[in-house]
């Protein structure tokens, strides 16, 4: 009883101090769940960070709310040389929140700054397909590949590039992302108090008129807390919620505030091979079997949808589906295990009842560790836990972004697995055109990763719960995450 009397007087407690804080603002509002692992556009890991880089940078191409590619900063693009070519041409009039222009060794810059061995940007990897970069002129681009590629032009929509390339040349000495670094979106970041709030302003000097932002000031506010940051929507003090409690949905639907919308992410749990008992190929089966998505999705009362695979549904290769083994295995095999995962309310909920359903079906302990999601992410990167809780968002609508995460060597590949085998299916699905032969890879891939090794257990695929107040007009957010806010404004009473 205690502790519950504490719960409540810090949750009271944040609530009356960001109520506070933001009272001074009379911008628009959205919620960030937690704080982005990092702003610099060349070393972005996470959809946190994802959904304030995609308002600040504007690359050749972006994704449109169906997740349909469109031009953006590019003016026009053609194909030769069998697809090992591509010549871009940018848009007149693109200028830099410090006013000058945007020229096209801008955009090589930044890829390259984003695909450095020396970096270990997170993106690199799905730039493989590229050799080389020209700009024989300001205005032109033109991306020699090793090979053809039939997603090349969709990595071209990600916040990596473009980077002022005199403003890093100026600088006395090697610096990634600062506040003061120019961007060439509908806005610029002019504050960030760590674990606060991130805001943004309008670039008076942005070239595109037709997103030419209707609010002219934005605050991401940070709050890890569903409940806090749901009471904070309440009040007033947050203007859409971009994580809804699972136990609200009903409420908020009832209101006419919740908007619910497609999102190309899979939650999921994964091994360390590194450590035991994850090592062991058996006990990661029997962990899996005692695991029922649909008992999860249904816990939770969401619009996910159960995994019955890795990759969201409506990707290239997502119907295959994983086997279920008819091995049992006896608990006294194996020893306990921790569960780590980011706290947060559902998450909570779902491991609690893993740990349950584990224990009753296999007898096999699990201790759960949760941490904020800064903590968890340096705990998986240091290979500190045997079992996890982890998502994985795609940027751009194609299934290689989900293949090669557990792909030899990649930064973002938690679990410490590595085949031959599944590297040479995967290098093959890059430069495959869509098609029934690219499925067949695909489904090859899939079985080692979930049938033979059982790398990783899929558990729903999200769908996208925002709590939009009625006083918002103009929202609307892909299936990657990323809310136009340009579009965004508040109307008055």
């Amino acid at each position: 009883m205690k502790q519950v009397y504490l719960d409540l007087i810090l949750c009271l407690l944040l609530l009356t101090g960001c109520t506070q804080k933001q009272a001074k603002f009379s911008g628009l509002k959205l919620h960030l769940s937690a704080e982005p692992a990092t702003l610099n556009p060349s070393a972005f890991e996470d959809g946190h960070g994802l959904k304030v880089l995609a308002n600040i940078v504007d690359p050749l191409f972006e994704n449109d709310q169906s997740g349909t590619l469109k031009l953006l900063s590019a003016k026009d693009f053609s194909i030769i040389d069998n697809g090992k070519r591509i010549i871009i041409h940018i848009k007149d009039g693109l200028k830099w929140s410090d006013g000058s222009f945007v020229k096209s060794d801008d955009f090589q810059f930044g890829i390259e700054r984003a695909i450095d061995p020396k970096r270990s940007g997170k993106q690199a990897h799905l730039f493989k397909a590229l050799k080389s970069i020209e700009t024989p002129d300001a205005k032109t681009i033109i991306f020699n590949l090793n090979e053809p590629s039939p997603y090349f032009l969709k990595t071209l929509s990600l916040p990596v590039s473009p980077l002022p390339k005199n403003w890093f040349m100026s600088q006395s000495s090697e610096r990634g992302w600062s506040i003061d670094m120019p961007t060439n979106g509908p806005y610029y970041v002019s504050n960030y108090q760590k674990g606060q709030w991130i805001d943004l302003k309008e670039n008076l000097h942005y070239g595109i008129l037709t997103r030419k932002p209707k609010s002219k000031e934005i605050r991401w506010i940070i709050v890890q807390d569903e409940q806090t940051a749901s009471q904070l929507f309440r009040s007033g003090g947050i203007d859409i919620l971009t994580r809804v409690p699972s136990f609200e949905v009903k409420k908020f639907k009832a209101e006419n505030t919740l908007n619910v919308s497609p999102f190309a992410a899979t939650f999921y749990i994964g091994f360390n091979l590194n450590k035991a008992p994850s090592n062991n190929v058996n006990f990661r089966k029997l962990f899996a079997e005692a695991i029922d998505p649909e008992a999860v999705v249904s816990l939770i009362e969401g619009f996910d949808t159960p995994a019955t695979s890795w990759l969201p549904p409506g990707f290239e290769g997502s119907n295959f589906q994983p086997k279920k083994t008819s091995q049992r295995l006896h608990s006294k095999d194996y020893p306990g295990v921790e569960l780590s995962f980011d706290s947060s309310l559902k998450n909570q909920t779902i491991s609690e009842f893993i740990q349950s359903q584990v224990l009753k079906k296999t007898k096999i302990s699990i201790t759960l560790s949760p941490a904020d999601w800064k903590t968890h992410l340096s705990k998986l990167n240091a290979g500190a836990t045997a079992v996890f809780r982890f998502a994985w968002q795609a940027p751009f609508s194609d299934p290689i972004p989900h293949l090669e995460v557990f792909t030899t060597n990649n930064p973002n590949n938690k679990t410490g697995w590595s085949s031959k085998s599944y590297d040479d299916l995967i290098a093959k699905i890059r430069k495959t055109p869509s098609g029934n032969a690219r499925v067949t890879l695909i489904h090859s891939a899939l079985k080692i990763l979930l049938d033979d090794e059982r790398v990783i257990i899929p558990v729903y695929h999200y769908k996208q719960l925002h709590a939009v107040s009625t006083k918002v007009k103009g929202f609307s957010v892909n299936p990657f995450s990323i809310i136009p806010i340009h579009n965004l404004e508040i109307t008055k009473p």
